[in-house]
């Protein structure tokens, strides 16, 4: 009998794993398969900002594998010095205690992976980031760890460079807690600088209400007022909207919200526009206008979402059940030689179709004119003939 060739073996070996047997490797072997890495919201930030990190666990090998490990994800971080390095375990304040996962197996097809999003803020009274200065950041999931990357906290100048000072006071320290969704949901203030036990309880415990005393939003609008310009003032702004939609003393103004938001919506160009977009999109869900929540959620993915918040509004689109009508009206837009993004054709022009298509498509929805089936092919037909008829301005097209 003639011998296979070793590497002849080697491929035949993985046609059958792709046809769906399964390999179950050691666990040396299974590591060695599975990559553990970070996607951060931003390379570069503010003092007193909030990271998103994206960790993600894939199976870069081309076999279907079964691995057994805890599962649990975890981050360091290392204010880069002249010395050598020192790791930070990061652990963010009033974060439920995460214990330790029991190791289980998983099984992973090729080019699956598992995927976990964390928010760097404050750890122990103190903000991560709260000087300038470069910080090495790194994740590991059950033992598989990550390369590390470079954070660059930048010194603030011009308008961020007074907001900064203030906030570097340490009675003010409490405001960066508010500067986002992600930290309003973990902080509560009954006296301004002064989390409660009952703040506590309702940061750990999600069958409370969310709760928010009137100190805290008047606080916020103070520094807006103050620092009207500057970097932390949207900021403030993205946290005051999350407060309004969750309530101050137990009542809600989505209205409010939805003010501030429109605001910084309008903020092309910078980050916390297509943030904004993704809290409207939210809004929406909340005011139970679905389709409307879905053109938001679109509207932040053409505006070039990181691949944190990509993460987050693809998984808020899905769950709406429509299909990507930004896909779709892109599409036709391309056909005719135009790229449906606000800065090539202009945000009047944009709002224009968005009034006359969109707004007309989202009240015959509503009315059950148009049912989600339909969506699709009525945003297609519907945008090729406002293009036929409206054409788009001639300096803004694309080569």
């Amino acid at each position: 009998m003639t011998p296979i060739p070793l590497q002849l073996a080697r491929h035949l070996l993985r046609l059958v794993c792709a046809a769906g047997t399964l390999v179950s490797l050691a666990p040396h072997a299974a590591a060695a398969s599975l990559k553990c890495r970070i996607e951060v919201s931003r390379f570069s930030i503010l003092p007193y900002e909030s990271l998103g990190v994206l960790v993600t666990v894939t199976n870069d090998s081309l076999d279907k594998i079964v691995a057994t490990n805890s599962w649990g994800p975890g981050l360091r971080v290392a204010p880069e010095t002249k010395a050598d390095v020192t790791w930070i375990e990061y652990h963010g304040d009033l974060e439920p205690l995460i214990r330790p996962t029991p190791a289980e197996p998983r099984e992973f097809a090729a080019g699956d992976r598992m995927v976990y999003t964390i928010w760097l803020y404050y750890q122990g009274g103190r903000h991560v980031f709260a000087a300038p200065g470069n910080y090495q950041l790194s994740a590991s999931v059950g033992g598989i760890q990550s390369a590390p990357v470079t954070i660059t906290v930048q010194q603030p100048t011009g308008f961020d460079s007074g907001a900064f000072e203030f906030l570097r006071d340490s009675d003010k320290h409490f405001l960066p807690r508010y500067f986002s969704e992600w930290t309003v949901d973990r902080f509560h203030l009954s006296d301004v600088g002064k989390i409660t036990a009952a703040g506590q309880r309702l940061a750990r415990d999600p069958n409370y209400p969310y709760a928010y005393d009137s100190a805290v939003p008047a606080a916020l609008e103070s520094f807006v007022s103050g620092y009207d310009g500057s970097r932390y003032a949207d900021l403030a702004r993205l946290g005051l909207a999350a407060i309004w939609m969750r309530g101050v003393e137990g009542k809600p103004d989505l209205a409010k919200a939805k003010k501030l938001l429109t605001q910084l919506a309008a903020r092309t160009g910078q980050p916390v526009a297509y943030e904004a977009n993704y809290s409207l999109g939210k809004l929406n869900e909340l005011s139970n206008d679905s389709l409307l929540a879905a053109r938001y959620y679109d509207r932040a993915l053409t505006l070039g979402a990181d691949a944190v918040f990509r993460s987050l509004v693809e998984r808020s689109r899905q769950d709406l059940g429509f299909p990507s009508l930004a896909g779709i009206i892109r599409k036709e837009f391309e056909k005719a030689g135009y790229k449906y993004y606000e800065y090539e054709l202009g945000k009047d022009w944009l709002e224009k179709f968005e009034t006359e298509v969109s707004a007309v498509i989202q009240k015959d929805f509503a009315a059950g004119k148009v049912t989600v089936d339909q969506l699709e092919s009525v945003y297609s037909l519907r945008t090729k003939e406002w293009i036929d008829k409206n054409g788009a301005p001639k300096v803004e097209s694309v080569p």
